[in-house]
Formats: structure tokens, sequence, C-alpha cells
């Protein structure tokens, strides 16, 4: 099966919503109350509690302050290998094969109240050997065509767009498609069989980058 992710872990991902919640002011116990938590498979309801900066079952006092998530995704930067499989299509990612895929799944994406879209380009350079080959499952992205709608539809609802790329031409797919932001840079997913020459932009690309105020 063909697939390609549009990683919406965005913030229906609150990206560790501790970051985004009051940040303690001391040692103590606090309560994230009312939120969905990734537990490696899916999300369930539950509260959540620190205690002296460390998270525990049950603290073993009263909380000293309560921060309410009112219904928010909580996940962390480390998912299982498989976060990208089709088994967590419209959870924790959403898959897209077509803007069809993407205009079916925009509603429930933006239902999770996210705070910025997230798009995985992995060496799209060779987007159409890799996305029919099982081998190259975890080493391979979305359809690069795709960004300029996504884009679209996250600048019309007033969210930022960002892409994770491995190859200097996933970096410039990124650029024309309109990305706000290059999460880093080339070479992160260096291939051999690739070479040198795949992760290096070149000048033309940066100027094109700063042209188009795309930050890196």
């Amino acid at each position: 099966m063909k697939t390609s992710t549009l990683a919406l872990v965005a913030a229906a991902i609150l990206l560790a919503a501790l970051g985004c919640a009051p940040k303690p002011a001391s040692p103590g116990v606090y309560a994230y109350r009312g939120g969905h938590w990734f537990n490696g498979q899916a999300f369930e309801s539950r509260d959540v509690y620190v205690a002296n900066g460390m998270f525990v079952a049950k603290p073993s006092s009263a909380p000293d302050s309560t921060i309410e998530l009112s219904g928010k995704f909580v996940a962390f930067g480390i998912f299982p290998p498989t976060w990208g499989d089709v088994r967590f299509d419209r959870n924790v990612v959403m898959v897209v094969r077509d803007s069809a895929d993407i205009a079916e799944r925009w509603p429930l994406f933006m239902a999770g109240k996210p705070a910025f879209v997230k798009v995985f380009l992995l060496y799209s350079e060779e987007y159409k050997k890799r996305s029919n080959d099982s081998s190259y499952q975890y080493h391979r992205g979305m359809n690069p065509a795709l960004v300029p709608e996504i884009v679209r539809r996250a600048h019309a609802a007033g969210l930022k767009v960002s892409a994770h790329i491995y190859t200097a031409t996933d970096f410039r797919n990124a650029v024309n498609g309109g990305v706000d932001l290059v999460a880093h840079f080339p070479g992160t997913g260096y291939d051999e069989k690739l070479g040198p020459a795949a992760f290096k932009i070149t000048e033309a690309d940066a100027v094109a980058a700063a042209q188009h105020h795309v930050r890196v």
C-alpha cells in the first residue's frame, strides 16, 4: 500500500503539553487534568501528576496546583517505530495519498485544535521509487506535490507549517511548497547510497529560503 504521512503530530499533540502549560515555579505536586495522553498505542483520557519534577501514578499529597488541559491531546517527541503506520491514521498522524485524503482528514485534524502543522518530506527525490517499496517503510515521506495544498489550508486557518526534511531536495520542495519553517538542516537522515551531494543545499536554495522568509 502506498502511504504518505502528513504528520499533524501537530498539536493535536501538544508537544509535551507541559511546555504549553504554566511551568511550576518551585518543586511540588501538580495535576494535569482533562487531557488525552498517548500511551504508545492510542490516546487515553486520564489525569496525570508531577511531583518534584517527576511523573507519578499517584501523589502522596494533594496537588499544589492544577493545570486544565481542556480536552487537548498530549504526546512526547519519542514515538514507537510504527508511529507512521496506517494503523495510527486519524489518530497520531494523518496519512494522505492525494488531495482527497487531505480534504477528508482536515476537519478531523482541526477538531484537535492544533497549534501548528508538520509535514514529513523524506528523500522526496525518490518518492516514486520508495512509495511502493516496503523495504523503505521508515525511510520515505509524503508526496511533495501535496505540500502546497496543506500549506494553503493551514495558512487559511492561521496555522504555521513546519517541514521535517532529510535531503537538499526535501529542503527545496519544502521552500517551494510554501512552508514557514524547515525543522532542521539536510543531513539528519544521511544515506551513503545517495552520497554527500544529495545533502548539500546550493546558494540558490539559501536565497530562495530567505526570499520566502522560511526559518531554518
